[in-house]
């Protein structure tokens, strides 16, 4: 006869079994000692012995690199002219304020500027002024005259 007891964290649910088995090699595998009398976890696995010392570690930043693979050829990035910029030189010929959407129709109509992909450009050209108006102050380039609407102030970029 052979009795098993399980622990559980909630007392309320711990047992014990009591099986009575012809095969020893049938305990393993409910987790019951095996015939070189080690004990084992559910499944048959081995109870985890404890180990020695740990080896060293390597510091930080030593590790063995694998040889780095070569890097395939940029196309050529030059740089696009950005929507704030276009707009700025927009604004500078305008005689009235705009607002964004008359903006970006602009400076698509001159072909100064064509989107990438995005669906909304006015919304993040009018972030971008807000953005610079924010940032440099009475340097900027742009004058926020009512909402939604800028003009020029006249100086430059930079």
């Amino acid at each position: 006869m052979f009795s098993l007891h399980r622990k559980f964290r909630n007392p309320q649910h711990s047992e014990t079994i009591e099986t009575q088995v012809d095969k020893p090699e049938a305990l393993t595998a409910a987790g019951g000692p095996k015939e070189d009398g080690k004990p084992t976890m559910r499944g048959g696995k081995k109870a985890k012995a404890s180990k020695g010392p740990k080896a060293a570690k390597q510091p930080k930043g030593k590790k063995d690199k694998p040889a780095a693979k070569e890097k395939k050829a940029k196309p050529d990035t030059t740089q696009r002219p950005s929507l704030l910029n276009m707009a700025a030189q927009v604004l500078a010929g305008a005689k009235k304020p705009m607002n964004a959407k008359e903006l970006v129709e602009k400076v698509k109509a001159q072909k100064l500027w064509e989107s990438p992909a995005g669906k909304t450009p006015h919304a993040t050209l009018s972030a971008a002024i807000m953005k610079e108006i924010e940032t440099k102050g009475k340097e900027s380039r742009f004058r926020k005259v009512s909402p939604g609407h800028w003009e020029h102030t006249g100086k430059q970029a930079g």
